[in-house]
C-alpha cells in the first residue's frame, strides 16, 4: 500500500474537524487523517468544506465557510512537516517530490459562498480549487 499512489477528490476530514475541534493530524472518528494519508508516498486530497442547513450558524453559511477555511489554514500550519496547500498541477508535483501530501481545499455547494459572485474573489484568494454549483440545498 506504500507505494500505491492516491488522488482523492473529496473527504470531509476539514469540516468535522472544525465542527468537532478535532486535530487534523490524527483522530479515530472513521474519517481520513494527516496521520493514515501519510501511509501512501504519493498523494494528493481535496478537502471539502460543507454546510448542512439544519446547522447553519446564526451568522450565516459564508461566515461558516470563512471559519472552515481558516482551520484548514492553521491545520496546515500545524503540520508543515506532512502536508502543503496545492493550488496548482505544478505544487502537487513538488509536494509529492517532498514526500508531501499535496492539499487541494473544496466547497461543495456555492451556497458556501452565500451563492455571490462577489465571494468568489476571496475563495480564489484562499485557494479554493473546486466548487460544485449545487449540493444537497436547493
Amino acid at each position: 500500500m506504500h507505494n500505491i499512489p492516491l488522488f482523492d477528490t473529496h473527504c470531509d476530514s476539514i469540516t468535522v474537524c472544525e465542527n468537532e475541534g478535532r486535530p487534523l493530524r490524527e483522530y479515530a472518528a472513521g474519517h481520513l487523517d494527516l496521520k493514515r494519508l501519510g501511509e501512501y508516498t504519493k498523494s494528493a486530497q481535496f478537502f471539502a468544506m460543507y454546510q448542512m442547513l439544519t446547522d447553519c450558524p446564526a451568522d450565516g453559511m459564508f461566515a461558516k465557510t470563512q471559519r472552515i477555511a481558516a482551520r484548514f489554514k492553521s491545520e496546515l500550519a500545524k503540520n508543515t512537516d506532512v502536508i502543503v496547500q496545492c493550488r496548482s498541477a505544478a505544487d502537487i508535483k513538488k509536494a509529492n517530490a517532498e514526500g508531501k501530501i499535496a492539499a487541494i481545499l473544496a466547497c461543495e455547494g456555492s451556497e458556501l459562498l452565500n451563492c455571490d459572485p462577489k465571494n468568489l474573489d476571496w475563495a480564489h484568494e484562499v485557494g479554493i480549487k473546486s466548487i460544485n454549483l449545487s449540493w444537497n440545498h436547493s
